[in-house]
């Protein structure tokens, strides 16, 4: 992600990813895993915002599925854009958008520093929404620091 647009959003791409899976399954399999974690990516192409989702959306339903056979979950997260422009995926509103066309469980990541970069509330995020996250990741703004040393009350 140093700069790049990763694989699961991007078309074009979708062989590259499929075979990430393969390696993550194997990886996952052998460490007994609770989750596997697979980064959307980025859409650096705003006019084509619709097709990458469209892609992102396959992409995790085949990992869905390659996973399916193990007791390992598959997450996603929203990621700002500050320090990732174009990450297509960048609120819990766009992610729960995005397991809502997903067939299968998807689970998605709350990091509070994602949230207060993008001007989320992250009290408000979680007691509405609490039941759409698998994961929580607390660390305070404006860097990933320890909570209550910076911005994010």
């Amino acid at each position: 992600m140093s700069g790049g647009e990763g694989l699961a959003c991007v078309p074009g791409k979708q062989r590259q990813f499929r075979d990430s899976v393969a390696v993550a399954l194997e990886y996952a399999d052998a460490l007994q895993v609770q989750w596997v974690h697979f980064l959307a990516g980025r859409c650096v192409d705003s006019s084509r915002r619709a097709d990458y989702l469209n892609v992102l959306v396959d992409n995790l339903n085949y990992a869905l599925d390659a996973f399916s056979g193990l007791a390992t979950g598959v997450v996603f997260e929203p990621i700002n854009r500050r320090d990732f422009p174009g990450f297509i995926v960048s609120s819990p509103a766009q992610a729960r958008e995005v397991i809502a066309r997903v067939n299968g469980p998807l689970g998605c990541i709350f990091d509070t520093l994602h949230l207060g970069v993008e001007g989320i509330d992250p009290v408000h995020e979680i007691t509405e929404h609490a039941a759409c996250f698998t994961h929580l990741q607390l660390a305070d703004t404006p860097a990933r620091q320890t909570p209550g040393t910076g911005t994010l009350d």
